[in-house]
């Protein structure tokens, strides 16, 4: 049998192991006569009623959920460290490669080097009193909008359009958009954009995982919005047959062709303080969109964090809808109703009910947006509702999360067609299947990941043996 065929048979038979495990816990809950929840043998359903505050303090200030940032205290967002970049360049180029190898690549560093110094720190602007909110110019570069520049030039004139439609643009230069090229590393992606071959690229990023300026995940793929699950390291390491999404909750089982692999640089090189795995809104969602705009995050230090000084923790900043002067409003008055607001960067989700349309006489309403308390926790909670009497609305946004959040407003429609991605609109991924045939993947990682895999399929062989001989007994 061919290496890559064994160890995707043995990733399935692990995944069968798991799927009795669970139909016998969901049969437990019957004779118990305790409501199965649909979260059963998902990442989420380890967060029980009981310790969800203490699991909500995690997720909103410091982000350490399987697809988030590390924190580093005292450092700003949108930075990097080119000096230490060069030196992990120099000891890789340092490495000796096979003849069935590609040669080091100048090319491919040299482009990511440019990233890199093109970075520009974001911080929140500086002011007379910090007490105050800072408010944000709807025309100032790169705060409008998640979304890239219209008519955005990628690395290359011929890219083809599946390339251009969905990822090129978020390789224009830019303080938010201009890093999703690198936050994660997409291969088959940089690849298509930079006319760089795939396996050239796979080699490059698995010996720049082999020194530490990089790391390598293995991401499952949402089947609705297409933004990743979670990220583990080892593809041993998923014990779970189905995960929710946390950015559009949806229900995946987690399958061996469903797993891309994606690489993260190593946070002392490139630090942004934003999820790393944000779903792409689909054509149907942006027609659908009412407002769609960029807040840093307020809290640039942890160790201010715990203070009481300045906006970090009760101001934010100020978004004008409907009112204000041209320059700081983004859009006319939000019609009545009731609307959904979203950001898959923070994974959040409320609603807006806005009672009545605005008239020219009415006065602005401010109403606070902090986003800690926007988090649903998939089976636990609902959704926060925000209210207004109507549409002329100034937003008092609190990123009290430590990441930059999405103001993302839609027309209320149900979760898929919100969420869901059509394939056509999908970005390409590789698969673990793609990586598998990489000579250098084979060389330096395939013969562990095969031994891992083996080692937890008797783990868990042993361990459901064992329960059967107790449950056996215990029947005796």
């Amino acid at each position: 049998m061919p290496r890559a065929k064994k160890i995707g048979s043995l990733f399935g038979k692990m995944s069968k192991l798991r799927r009795s495990k669970t139909e016998e816990k969901q049969e437990e809950k019957k004779d118990s006569n305790v409501a199965c929840d649909s979260n059963v043998a998902c990442g989420a359903c380890v967060i029980a009623p009981n310790n969800k505050k203490v699991a909500r303090r995690v997720v909103d200030h410091y982000k350490t959920k399987d697809s988030g940032f590390t924190v580093v205290p005292g450092r700003k967002t949108n930075t990097a460290d080119v000096e230490a970049y060069d030196r992990y360049i120099t000891e890789m180029k340092s490495m000796k490669r096979p003849e069935n190898e590609t040669p080091h690549s100048e090319k491919f560093w040299g482009l990511l080097r440019k990233f890199l110094v093109d970075t520009e720190p974001c911080s929140p602007p500086t002011q007379e009193n910090p007490q105050e909110d800072i408010t944000l110019q709807a025309n100032a570069d790169n705060l409008h909008s998640l979304l890239p520049p219209k008519g955005a030039k990628g690395w290359v004139d011929n890219c083809p359009p599946e390339v251009t439609d969905t990822y090129v643009p978020y390789l224009t230069s830019t303080k938010i958009a201009g890093l999703g090229a690198l936050n994660p590393i997409h291969p088959i992606r940089l690849s298509m954009a930079s006319g760089i071959p795939h396996q050239e690229i796979l080699t490059e990023l698995l010996y720049a995982a082999e020194v530490g300026l990089l790391k390598m995940m293995f991401s499952p793929e949402c089947n609705r919005c297409a933004a990743g699950v979670c990220a583990r390291p080892h593809l041993h390491e998923f014990r779970d047959n189905h995960m929710v999404c946390g950015g559009c909750g949806y229900r995946n089982e987690i399958m061996f062709d469903n797993i891309q692999v994606i690489f993260m640089f190593n946070p002392d090189i490139l630090y942004v303080m934003m999820e790393n795995f944000v779903c792409k809104p689909s054509t149907t969602a942006m027609a659908n969109t009412e407002l769609h705009v960029a807040v840093p995050p307020a809290v640039l230090d942890i160790d201010e964090f715990e203070t009481e000084y300045g906006y970090n923790q009760e101001k934010g900043y100020k978004c004008f809808v409907g009112c204000g002067e041209s320059d700081v409003n983004f859009r006319p008055p939000l019609p009545a109703g009731r609307h959904r607001i979203h950001c898959p960067i923070t994974k959040s989700d409320s609603y807006l009910e806005i009672e009545r349309d605005a008239t020219d006489d009415d006065e602005p309403i401010s109403l606070e947006v902090r986003v800690s308390e926007l988090f649903v926790l998939p089976g636990f909670d609902e959704r926060k509702v925000l209210k207004a009497e109507h549409g002329k609305i100034v937003f008092e946004v609190i990123t009290d999360t430590m990441s930059w959040f999405g103001l993302w407003i839609l027309k209320d429609l149900d979760d898929e067609t919100s969420f869901r991605l059509p394939a056509e609109q999908r970005p390409p991924c590789t698969s673990v299947s793609d990586m598998m045939e990489n000579p250098t993947f084979q060389r330096l990682i395939m013969d562990k990941m095969e031994s891992q895999l083996e080692e937890e399929l008797k783990r868990m062989e042993h361990n459901f043996e064992e329960k059967s001989m107790r449950e056996t007994a215990c029947r005796a």
